[in-house]
């Protein structure tokens, strides 16, 4: 079985900022990366916390699946690979386009999940 370590939990939000505050403020997280009301990287030890407005692209509605809460794994064997073993299990792909640094799918309770490697 291919290694696949939880890498990134992703918070999906129309109000970045205010969970950027909350996070660094209150929580006390560091900010590594912040763009201003799209989205923002804090350093959570081993995982990354990154919170996102849902992201579109001219002829898709949401590009980021509607979902609160986003997990990405990094596969050792890489996305495309990973991709494959997803769907041989008969799990579809949401984002079917693994050509990018990632894909997403759905666990059996519905909530998405990605497999993802660093660009």
């Amino acid at each position: 079985m291919p290694d696949r370590r939880l890498e990134v939990v992703f918070l999906v939000t129309r109000e970045v900022d205010a969970l950027v505050r909350f996070y660094r403020d209150t929580v006390g997280l560091p900010v590594t990366r912040y763009a201003e009301s799209e989205s923002a990287w804090f350093d959570a030890g081993d995982v990354q916390l990154a919170i996102h407005r849902p992201e579109t692209r001219k002829g898709d509605a949401d590009y980021t699946p509607e979902a609160e809460t986003i997990l990405w794994f990094r596969p050792t064997e890489g996305v495309r690979q990973a991709a494959k073993s997803i769907e041989k299990a008969g799990v579809p792909l949401i984002r079917p386009d693994p050509a990018e640094n990632f894909v997403y799918f759905r666990d059996p309770e519905g909530r998405v999940l990605g497999f993802h490697e660093r660009a």
